[in-house]
């Protein structure tokens, strides 16, 4: 894995960001809606920083505020869930879950390209994992064909997946296996983006009915911080009482879990920004796939560029200067091993931006 420091970046405004004394046009990060710089989010951070940062224990001892109770209510009922339980980030909702889950399945299915945090949640399932090849209905519907009669399995997938913005045929994923397999999409990437409401990949499919596990993030398009999970009561009472994740750290800091039941609101109230964020993206990689950029015009807002070779990727850098554009290539679990630029749009690009970055890619 790639080991070296980050470039050091200043945001500016919605989507610029200083970098080595020059103000760029700024695609990366997972800020897809820009609520992190709203003005109601970020007072309601400010108004609850008067309450104190944060409560400095686990809740299941001191640290129960009632405004984690709150957003947990709004967050089960913006996304349509029974119940929900908030964690100190997304990736620690995976494992939590995973904790609670633990003997309550015989086999796991999982994408061959799921996040690492369903991974490491899989792992503590105490149960027998299986890969299926990517977003394939074939290759799940294979797989789960081979499990021994009497097997109950859970399908592990992300809704949306982070660096390409894939959306698994989830749909069909559950009409070819049936009502007794059970779903855990984590849509990290897909809440706030997917979807006319921004409820995600569920909403996005129409619903996929009981037996689903959402795992969300506040981090991402709602702007603030933490993680939570979405399911029946049940099984949030379970996590309560099982998983030691859970029970061994403190909740998301309080002004940010004010800053996201703002975004929530924010999200009630401009609808229009989920369409606009959903259209920019679009735009941007149609024309990318007219161009022969790239291969598919998937439903996310953000898309992968692998340069070809190293002069490849001085020349694309070059280009995304001169266009006043950060060049933000990565190196993250997923890309090529010499990394690869990775884009995301948002809600709050302007036509004249994302047009040089359509030019500037296109050369």
């Amino acid at each position: 894995m790639h080991t070296s420091i980050p470039a050091t970046l200043a945001v500016e405004g919605q989507t610029r960001v200083v970098h080595r004394g020059r103000s760029l046009i700024y695609f990366g990060g997972c800020d897809y809606l820009r609520l992190s710089v709203h003005p109601a989010v970020t007072a309601a951070a400010g108004d609850a920083t008067a309450r104190g940062l944060g409560v400095a224990a686990s809740r299941l001892t001191t640290g129960n505020d009632p405004s984690l109770v709150t957003c947990e209510r709004e967050l089960a009922r913006f996304f349509q869930a029974e119940a929900c339980v908030l964690t100190a980030t997304g990736y620690m909702a995976n494992l939590a879950l995973g904790q609670a889950l633990a003997g309550r399945f015989t086999h796991v299915l999982i994408d061959e390209r799921a996040h690492v945090s369903l991974r490491d949640a899989a792992a503590m399932m105490g149960a027998t994992v299986r890969e299926f090849r990517h977003v394939d209905a074939d290759g799940l519907e294979k797989v789960f064909l081979e499990l021994p009669s009497g097997a109950k399995a859970v399908v592990m997938t992300d809704g949306m997946f982070p660096l390409d913005g894939v959306v698994p045929p989830l749909a069909e994923y559950r009409s070819r296996l049936g009502p007794e397999v059970e779903w855990w999409i984590d849509d990290c990437h897909a809440a706030g983006t997917l979807g006319q409401r921004g409820r995600g990949s569920i909403e996005y499919h129409g619903g996929l009915g009981k037996g689903v596990y959402q795992i969300i993030t506040l981090s991402k398009a709602l702007g603030s911080f933490g993680g939570a999970v979405l399911a029946d009561r049940q099984t949030i009472r379970e996590l309560w009482r099982k998983s030691r994740s859970f029970a061994g750290s403190s909740p998301p800091p309080l002004p940010l879990v004010a800053a996201a039941r703002q975004s929530l609101r924010v999200l009630a109230a401009e609808p229009e920004r989920i369409k606009r964020l959903q259209e920019n993206g679009l735009w941007v990689k149609r024309r990318l796939h007219e161009a022969g950029i790239l291969d598919v015009v998937s439903p996310g807002p953000m898309f992968l560029v692998t340069p070809k070779s190293a002069s490849e990727r001085h020349r694309v850098r070059r280009r995304l200067l001169a266009s006043g554009i950060y060049p933000s290539f990565i190196h993250y679990p997923g890309t090529a091993e010499g990394g690869a630029w990775r884009f995301a749009i948002s809600s709050e690009h302007r036509p004249v931006e994302l047009a040089l970055l359509v030019q500037a890619l296109k050369g």
